[in-house]
């Protein structure tokens, strides 16, 4: 002990004497021969520093939700006039989903957790599986996506938007989300698992529904929509093979993979959208005269650029779903925002009242 004492408090004399080098009076010209570091080996290090920092800002983040959940749950309880007993016994339940939440999210999900089952459907590039968790033997539908198809489809925006939307959108009619991992081949999406089938096969069956029965698919329908409508979501493809049924025969919107993310709900007039796209032909609506300079406001090739780049993220302009379900507005081109899911609905009460 006495001996390390006296190497340090040596060291320390080195590091004070100017000139001296950090290690001791035998390196003290060892500065001038030490390596400059490659830019690659520098970039490394930025990003192991910014991946150490995020993980740390995660963790406080999470510790500062966690006080947050307590202490409105607390204030909560107080509001409530609880007794004391009991609300020690709810704090304790907290405490206790606390630790387990914890403890899920420090457990990495794989396909091996899971038993793999029969295939129930299948798609462009991927499949749907029954699936059984082996440590709970809850039954689930796990969607098995192949990467390299996605990337070859430019289909990876479109399955990101799908996995965004269903961990943001908390609803009781949208099919729900408990996982996702991948490897390095495929991306899994493990979500719940609807016994009932789906609205079309209804249809087949009974042909038409009575006019309560189509109230209320109709009605639940409306709900799923606008739960996704309110993250500012679109889906793009709503039709009856979307629309699945539970085990109680309540309806619950499926299959994300056209949905599209918009920035907001509040569309400017296609007129507009139409002259920023660059379509600007300054003529009126029967192609006469031209437009006056109020009507329509000239910009420069700039401002044209910057409008429409701001808001192409407001509307929708791909001509996508399922021919016989696509409103008007997706094959015009002209940008298209929520109302084409409305549209669609629509059309689906229409053909399945009595």
């Amino acid at each position: 002990m006495d001996s390390a004492r006296s190497w340090l408090q040596k060291l320390q004399k080195d590091k004070a004497r100017p000139g001296a080098s950090p290690l001791g009076a035998g390196m003290a010209g060892d500065d001038e021969d030490e390596p400059v570091l490659s830019s690659a080996t520098k970039q490394k290090v930025e990003a192991a520093k910014q991946c150490i920092e995020n993980h740390y800002k995660a963790q406080m983040r999470s510790l500062q939700e966690r006080k947050e959940r307590r202490w409105m749950l607390e204030k909560k309880l107080a509001d409530a006039d609880v007794s004391e007993e009991e609300q020690n016994n709810i704090l304790k339940d907290l405490e206790k989903k606390e630790t387990e939440y914890m403890r899920l999210r420090r457990h990495k999900m794989g396909v091996d957790d899971f038993e793999l089952l029969t295939i129930i459907g299948r798609g462009a590039f991927g499949e749907v599986r029954l699936c059984r968790e082996k440590a709970t033997s809850n039954v689930y539908a796990m969607k098995k996506l192949k990467k390299s198809e996605m990337l070859r489809r430019g289909q990876v925006e479109h399955v990101r938007a799908e996995r965004n939307l269903l961990a943001e959108v908390d609803s009781a009619y949208i099919v729900k989300l408990y996982c996702s991992f991948q490897d390095d081949e495929f991306l899994y999406l493990v979500m719940e698992y609807l016994p009932g089938g789906d609205m079309m096969t209804l249809l087949m069956r009974k042909d038409t529904l009575t006019e309560d029965e189509s109230s209320f698919y109709v009605a639940e329908t409306i709900l799923a929509i606008e739960s996704i409508h309110k993250h500012n979501y679109i889906h793009r493809d709503i039709k009856p093979d979307n629309l699945l049924l539970d085990r109680t025969g309540h309806l619950k919107l499926s299959d994300f993979g056209l949905c599209k993310p918009l920035d907001s709900s509040s569309f400017p007039n296609l007129t507009e959208l139409d002259n920023a796209a660059g379509n600007i032909t300054n003529t009126s609506a029967d192609g006469d005269k031209p437009l006056s300079s109020t009507a329509v406001p000239r910009r420069t090739q700039q401002e044209q650029l910057l409008h429409w780049q701001k808001n192409r993220r407001m509307l929708a302009y791909s001509t996508v779903g399922t021919p016989d379900y696509i409103a008007p507005e997706v094959l015009l081109k002209k940008g298209y925002g929520m109302e084409c899911d409305w549209l669609v609905l629509s059309f689906l009460t229409y053909a399945t009242r009595d």
